[in-house]
């Protein structure tokens, strides 16, 4: 049957950033991958976000978010033939003018740009505060990276 392996996360932003949702999901035959926002199939719209399928699961973007849609239910749902699964996550939106969290989370050191040949070491250093301690999660063309891979070293928290 369809499993969800790694559910949706709740996110928090500030209104005008971008959310990204994640769902990873396994299953024999491969099973489809929808997300719901409140109830209702996403449906994507230009400027707006969208859905886009990855290997082992989805990735819903929502673009610009704003204040009207804190409190949005993101649901996952994954099927085959065999069976299903479903989960939830929500999104908090935080408006410019409100005062943000005390621990929220602060990029203090962003990734830079770099480069490097074929079986060469390349570094990419992210310095990053918030109480509690928040999870970096490294993207590829917006699709998250898959830390079992081995050829990839995790320093720090």
């Amino acid at each position: 049957p369809a499993k969800i392996i790694e559910p949706p996360s709740n996110v928090k932003v500030i209104s005008g950033e971008t959310a990204l949702f994640f769902c990873r999901v396994n299953g024999n035959p491969t099973p489809t991958v929808n997300f719901l926002l409140d109830r209702q199939v996403s449906r994507p719209a230009p400027g707006v976000g969208g859905v886009l399928n990855i290997p082992d699961g989805s990735l819903l973007r929502l673009t610009k978010v704003h204040r009207g849609q804190n409190g949005l239910q993101v649901q996952c749902i994954t099927r085959n033939h065999v069976g299903g699964d479903s989960a939830s996550a929500y999104l908090t939106v935080y408006d410019t003018n409100d005062r943000i969290p005390d621990g929220y989370p602060i990029i203090h050191v962003p990734p830079k740009a770099s480069s490097a040949s074929v079986g060469d070491v390349a570094r990419m250093d992210c310095e990053v505060s918030g109480h509690p301690q928040p999870t970096v999660v490294w993207l590829k063309n917006e699709i998250p990276i898959q830390t079992t891979d081995k050829r990839i070293t995790y320093v720090g928290k």
